[in-house]
């Protein structure tokens, strides 16, 4: 086969990103925020939000937040006073200029939902472990070029989203994340796939789409409970092709654009916080 070269520039790439990637994040779980973002107060039986943008507006009711949303270049780090919303379940961080992760918020037991998109977040700490109620996380689009074998330690975890980093590899103790079912790793730097994952029983949802993955191999039918597999823009051979199709026969498959040679660059704005 024929080799193309093929180079895709920084918007297109992160314009493919969030039209691939970020609606189907925020559309799963639409329904459910529709009919959580509002509470009876038990004090007063006024209906009272519980999603906030604003920390001093939540601040006013922080017995009542169970949801709260960072957005916008100007905000560089996350406003302290959110540790008093003892009773928040999500977390959204989206397309700030946030580069660390204060200590405090892995303090924060009620947190189920973690979502760190399009932020240039340089690491995760080792503490995220102590987040034993997280079912969701999302560290999609960082500066993120490696994960700490303490996020193995979250058995809670249900979801996890590492699409667009500059990562290559994993710590194998991810295989301890027996409950995981919906797993992305597209736009990546993977050349294998990860052993770990065929250890996983209970994945539905796998996405390897845009590495330099060569090849499947045969365990992953040990996935049994598998319902969507996505290994499209990689490196396989026709021949590895035609044998996942086999393997994936029923089940909803990503595989096209092999050996399409491409280059993953990061956001521009990122840039600055490179060094």
């Amino acid at each position: 086969m024929k080799k193309q070269n093929f180079k895709i520039s920084n918007e297109v790439v992160v314009l493919i990103i969030l039209v691939i990637f970020l609606p189907y994040n925020q559309c799963k779980g639409q329904s459910d925020s529709l009919r959580k973002n509002t509470v009876l107060n038990k004090h007063n039986k006024n209906v009272v939000k519980t999603e906030y943008s604003n920390i001093d507006e939540a601040l006013k009711y922080k017995d009542y937040v169970k949801s709260f949303f960072l957005k916008g270049v100007k905000i560089t780090e996350i406003p302290k006073e959110i540790q008093q919303l003892t009773n928040l379940e999500e977390l959204t961080i989206y397309f700030t200029s946030i580069q660390e992760l204060p200590q405090w918020l892995f303090d924060m037991n009620s947190l189920k939902i973690l979502n760190i998109n399009n932020s240039p977040i340089k690491k995760i700490p080792p503490e995220i472990e102590k987040l034993k109620n997280l079912k969701e996380l999302d560290i999609s689009i960082t500066l993120i070029k490696k994960i700490p074998p303490e996020l193995g330690n979250l058995t809670e975890l249900e979801s996890l989203y590492i699409t667009g980093n500059s990562i290559d590899t994993l710590p194998n103790s991810l295989a301890g994340l027996k409950n995981l079912k919906y797993f992305s790793l597209r736009f990546c730097k993977f050349k294998k796939i990860p052993d770990f994952i065929f250890e996983l029983d209970n994945l539905k949802r796998i996405d390897l789409g845009y590495n330099f993955i060569k090849k499947v191999p045969d365990t992953i039918s040990n996935l049994k409970n598998i319902t969507s597999f996505s290994i499209d823009h990689n490196m396989l051979t026709s021949e590895e092709v035609k044998k996942v199709k086999t393997l994936f026969m029923g089940k909803y498959l990503m595989i096209g654009g092999q050996f399409i040679d491409y280059e993953y660059e990061m956001p521009p704005r990122f840039e600055k916080y490179v060094k």
